[in-house]
C-alpha cells in the first residue's frame, strides 16, 4: 500500500488505517518495553485527546524533550493527529538554550521524560512521561484526527547548531508523506519486513524521520535506544534484536573501531548498514569494511529536506559517495555548493523571513554543503561551506585533510579547524585524539609528506574528545572557545 496524500491528510491517521492489519505487529521496542501496531493505533488518538484536554488547541506548539522509548512516537504521533505541533529537541542541550528555543517557537507545552521534567521551572507547562502513559487509562481515544488545511505546519525540527545558532524548519503533513514515497525504499531497501536500527536520537531528525516516519509509514519495526549510545550499549542492543538494517553517523562509527569494541561482533540479520550526518572518510570505510566485511553506504539529508535527497544503495555501491539523487529529487553545484530540490522540502524557517528567502530560493534550497560530481556521477560530500578558509590565499578544505590525517593509525579522530597567527593571518590548526604510540615529532614528519604547506596543522593540541554537537558532529564552531 502507498501513502495517498492529498492536501487535507493526516499523517497520523494514514499511520493508524495503514496498519490496522497487522494489530500483532510489533512497531517499536527500546529494550525494556514491545510496542505492537495494535498498541500504538490505540494510544495515539488517547494522547491527542489528553493533550486536548489539557488545555492545547490545533495550532499550539510543542516540545517533545523525552528519552527514545515506545512512548516517543505515541507522542509525536498524536500531536499530529490533534493537529499539535510537536518540535523535537534534545534534553541534553544547555537549559538556558533549551528555554530560548522554547520561547522563540511560542511553546505552550514541553512533553518531557520523568528526570528531565523534575529540572524544567514553571514558566512553560510541563507533561511528564508519567502523566502521557496515564492517558492511557483515562481517555477513550474517542475523537476524529485533525484535518490540516494544505500549508498547516505539522511539525518542525531544530538544526544541529553546527552552522551556528540553530534554526528552526517548519514541514506540513504533504513533507511526511512525500518523504515516504522518495526515501526509505531507495536509500536503505527498506521494506514493512525491515528491523531498522537508528542510532541517531529522536530529537535529531535524522533519527525521528528513520525511527517513526519510515517505521511506521511502511509498518515495519524500530529498535529504539533510550540511554546515552556507549559502543557496550550500542553493541547490546544490536546483538539483542539483531536488525537488518543499521543508520548512523561516521562518528558513531568510529566507535566500532575503537579498543573497546574489540570483543564484540556484528549479527549476520544486518543486511544494510548506512552513514549520513557528515563526511565519512576513506580510512574510517576501509577499517570497518576490514573490521566486520560490511560495507556502508552513505546517504545525505538535512532538516530543510526532512529526508535523505541523494543515496548510495546496494546496488550501486560507490565507497564515501552520497550517491545519486532519490526519486523527485534534482541536485546541482552552483560555485561549490550543493543546491537541491525534493518533493520533502520545508515551508522556510519558523519566525526568520530574511533567512527563509536567502535560501529557499525559486524551490530549491540552497544547502550550505560543499559538493562534486565524481567519474561516475555520484555526489561526493566535502562538508560545509562555511568551513573552508583560505591560508596564503589558497584553500583549505577541513574534510580533505582530515580524510588524510586518518590514514595514521596512530591518531583516532581528528578535527581541522581555521586559526590565526599573532600576524592576524590564517592558518590550518588540528584536535587530535590520539592512540598509545602517537608521537608528535613523527606525526609531524608523516604530515610533511603528504600535505601541502598551506595544509599542514600549525598547532596540534591533544585531547581526551572532539567538540560535538547534540546530534554527534564535530563541532568546528566552539573550538577557538575551547583552545
Amino acid at each position: 500500500m502507498q501513502p495517498k496524500s492529498t492536501p487535507n491528510s493526516n499523517f497520523a491517521q494514514y499511520v493508524i488505517e495503514h496498519n490496522r492489519y497487522q494489530l500483532n505487529k510489533l512497531a517499536f521496542r527500546d529494550g525494556t518495553q514491545d510496542l505492537s501496531y495494535g498498541d500504538l493505533i490505540a494510544r495515539i488518538p488517547k494522547i491527542a485527546q489528553g493533550l486536548l484536554c489539557s488545555g492545547l488547541v490545533p495550532g499550539n506548539h510543542v516540545i517533545i524533550s523525552m528519552e527514545d522509548c515506545v512512548d516517543w512516537p505515541c507522542v509525536f504521533l498524536a500531536c499530529l493527529y490533534a493537529g499539535i505541533v510537536p518540535t523535537p529537541l534534545s534534553n541534553a542541550l544547555n537549559l538556558n538554550l533549551f528555554y530560548q528555543l522554547a520561547t522563540f517557537i511560542n511553546c505552550k507545552t514541553i512533553i518531557a521524560s520523568n528526570n528531565f521534567a523534575t529540572q524544567l521551572n514553571n514558566s512553560v507547562p510541563v507533561i511528564s512521561r508519567s502523566c502521557i502513559q496515564n492517558f492511557y487509562s483515562e481517555f477513550d481515544g474517542n475523537i476524529a484526527g485533525h484535518v490540516p488545511e494544505e500549508n498547516f505546519v505539522a511539525y518542525m525540527n531544530v538544526s544541529s547548531g553546527s552552522t551556528g545558532i540553530p534554526k528552526v524548519a517548519m514541514h506540513r503533513h504533504n513533507t511526511l508523506f512525500a518523504m515516504l514515497e522518495l526515501s526509505p525504499k531507495d536509500s536503505y531497501s527498506m521494506t514493512k519486513d525491515s528491523v531498522m536500527l537508528s542510532i541517531a536520537k529522536m530529537s535529531w531528525n535524522f533519527g525521528l524521520q528513520n525511527s517513526v516516519t519510515y517505521t511506521a509509514g511502511l509498518g515495519a519495526t524500530a529498535i529504539l535506544i533510550p540511554e546515552a549510545p556507549t559502543i557496550s550499549v550500542i553493541f547490546k542492543y544490536i546483538n539483542q534484536f539483531k536488525p537488518s538494517i543499521v543508520v548512523t553517523s561516521p562518528s558513531i562509527i568510529r566507535k566500532f573501531l575503537t579498543t573497546a569494541a574489540e570483543k564484540f561482533s556484528l549479527p549476520s540479520s544486518i543486511k544494510h548498514f548506512h552513514s549520513s550526518g557528515e563526511d565519512l572518510p576513506r580510512p574510517i570505510y576501509d577499517r570497518f569494511l576490514a573490521r566486520f566485511n560490511i560495507r556502508i553506504n552513505c546517504c545525505i539529508g538535512m532538516m530543510e529536506t526532512a529526508a535523505n535527497y541523494a543515496a548510495n544503495p546496494d546496488w550501486e555501491h560507490d565507497p564515501c559517495t552520497v550517491g545519486k539523487p532519490l526519486p523527485g529529487c534534482k541536485i546541482k553545484i552552483v560555485n561549490g555548493e550543493i543546491h537541491v530540490q525534493s518533493p520533502a522540502l520545508a515551508i522556510g524557517y519558523y519566525g526568520d523571513l530574511e533567512k527563509s528567502q536567502a535560501t529557499f530560493v525559486d524551490g530549491w534550497i540552497k544547502t550550505g554543503d560543499k559538493g562534486r560530481w565524481n567519474e561516475h556521477n555520484n555526489l561526493v560530500f566535502e562538508g560545509r561551506i562555511d568551513d573552508v578558509f583560505k591560508v596564503n590565499d589558497l584553500i583549505v578544505n577541513p574534510v580533505e585533510i582530515e580524510s588524510v590525517l586518518l590514514e595514521n593509525q596512530t591518531i583516532d579522530q581528528v578535527l581541522i579547524y581555521k586559526g590565526t597567527n599573532l600576524k592576524g593571518l590564517n592558518e590550518s590548526r588540528a584536535l587530535v585524539v590520539a592512540n598509545t604510540g602517537f608521537d608528535l615529532c613523527t606525526f609531524n614528519k608523516w604530515i610533511a609528506d603528504r600535505l601541502f604547506p598551506h595544509q599542514i596543522p600549525k598547532k596540534i593540541n591533544l585531547v581526551e574528545k572532539l567538540p560535538e554537537t547534540v546530534t554527534n558532529k564535530k563541532n568546528r564552531k566552539s573550538v577557538n572557545f575551547l583552545c
